[in-house]
C-alpha cells in the first residue's frame, strides 16, 4: 500500500505550528522512504500543506531555507493522502501516526 502523508493542513495559523507541520511531513516522508523529486515538486507539496491559509510567502521562505532537508517528498502521493491530516485532531496525533 502507498504511504499516507504530505497532505493539506487547514487549521494551523501560527508560523511555529506551520514549521512543525512541515517538519513532521519531512520526517514522515523520509521515514516512508519516498523517492527524491525536484525542488519545484517539493514546493508544490508544501504549498498544499497551507493551501487554505495566508502563509504561502512564509512557506516559500521556509522551502528556500530548508531545501536540503526536503529530500523524500513524492508529489504523486498527494491525491491518495488528503484524508490523513483531516483525520487527526492535533499535530501530536499526526506525529504518532507517522512514527516520528
Amino acid at each position: 500500500s502507498r504511504p499516507t502523508f504530505c497532505t493539506q493542513v487547514t487549521t494551523h495559523s501560527s508560523g511555529e505550528e506551520r514549521s512543525k507541520v512541515s517538519r513532521v511531513v519531512v520526517l514522515g516522508c523520509r521515514a516512508k522512504g519516498e523517492l527524491e523529486t525536484t525542488l519545484e515538486q517539493k514546493a508544490q507539496v508544501f504549498q498544499q500543506l497551507i493551501a487554505t491559509t495566508t502563509s504561502e510567502i512564509s512557506l516559500r521562505d521556509q522551502l528556500r531555507l530548508r531545501k536540503n532537508e526536503l529530500v523524500d517528498v513524492q508529489v504523486e502521493n498527494m491525491d491518495l493522502t488528503t484524508q490523513l491530516v483531516q483525520s487527526h485532531k492535533s499535530i501530536a496525533d499526526l506525529e504518532d501516526s507517522l512514527g516520528v
